[in-house]
């Protein structure tokens, strides 16, 4: 999100895994994201690489944003939650940073933990929902034990991925079908979810609960990647897991009959109107991607067409959430 991939630092990273893990350690690029670049060193350890360009406005933040995840996942690895933990380097400090020229680079590592990723089944769903409700409450508690820096830039957002501005194209109207009713949708969700996370107390949440970043293990299940951490409410978390839930699973009655499942192991009753919250929040990242890129793209044809038609593939998921949360409101 504010980090990128900077391919232009391969020698200053090459030095600094020299420096701490040897010349004839084995390094093994992993698969990378828009923001990590990951690496697999000795067979034992994941080596995290970010960069945040000086002109990114979580630049001056950047520390405390990495030291907050670091500190929660760690929080979770002690609680006996989640088995991912970071772990130190040889200056025995757990996050390591590089000043260039033109911003930071960051260096993470924790345990390698072999698994295969998540597949939505009810009884997938009903563990990884009693260990989220075991984060949730773990994060509740570190925020009455601890100092919890708050990062404004990104966590007055009313959504993790509403940072970036753009705004309605009526050209967009006469290709995309209901388009200024989806714009319509995002603004009045955009509104009220502010206005929830407003009256709610915020507590670390995960954020970005998709399937590839839950990994079910011989033992147990494990949550890796915690980059989108950030002060919000578990509604956010539950919904974020929903929405990647909603990319996998086509069938509309399965879809349900799986959030019935969550809500049911959830180890917390919730009420009706936090589960329409939990589906709102689904529903903002949905749109959030599809209207940001819908007009981000507009100026390529082959971007354009790929984004149409992932949004026509997600299109029934999209509607289906819009119809639940009416008719629960």
């Amino acid at each position: 999100m504010f980090f990128r991939i900077n391919h232009t630092h391969k020698n200053l990273i090459q030095k600094q895994i020299t420096q701490e893990f040897g010349r004839e350690s084995s390094c093994v690029p992993l698969g990378e994201g828009t923001e990590n670049q990951n690496f697999l060193m000795n067979h034992t350890s994941v080596l995290r690489v970010l960069f945040i360009d000086q002109n990114s406005p979580l630049y001056d933040s950047a520390t405390a944003y990495l030291a907050r995840e670091i500190n929660f996942a760690n929080a979770l690895f002690e609680a006996q939650i989640n088995p991912l933990h970071y772990k130190c380097f040889k200056n025995k400090q757990q996050l390591l940073d590089l000043p260039t020229d033109d911003g930071t680079l960051y260096f993470l590592q924790y345990d390698w933990i072999p698994g295969n990723f998540l597949t939505y089944t009810s009884r997938n769903i009903q563990q990884l929902a009693q260990m989220m409700g075991a984060c949730h409450k773990t994060a509740q508690k570190l925020s009455q034990t601890s100092a919890i820096p708050d990062i404004p830039v990104y966590d007055a957002l009313p959504s993790s991925l509403h940072y970036r501005a753009f705004a309605y194209d009526p050209t967009l109207a006469e290709t995309i079908d209901n388009y200024a009713f989806y714009w319509r949708i995002f603004q009045e969700n955009t509104q009220l979810l502010s206005c929830y996370r407003r009256q709610q107390p915020n507590h670390l949440i995960h954020c970005d609960l998709h399937r590839k970043n839950i990994l079910t293990t011989d033992h147990n299940m494990a949550i890796i990647d915690f980059g989108d951490t950030r002060l919000s409410v578990r509604a956010e978390d539950i919904g974020t897991c929903f929405w990647g839930m909603g990319l996998e699973i086509k069938n509309l009655e399965m879809f349900d009959s799986l959030t019935q499942d969550f809500w049911t192991a959830y180890p917390k009753v919730l009420s009706e109107s936090e589960k329409v919250y939990c589906l709102r929040f689904a529903l903002q990242r949905f749109l959030d991607i599809h209207l940001f890129y819908l007009k981000e793209n507009l100026s390529s044809t082959p971007k354009m067409t790929y984004q149409t038609e992932k949004f026509s593939k997600e299109q029934a998921i999209i509607d289906h959430l819009i119809a639940v949360i009416a008719g629960r409101k």
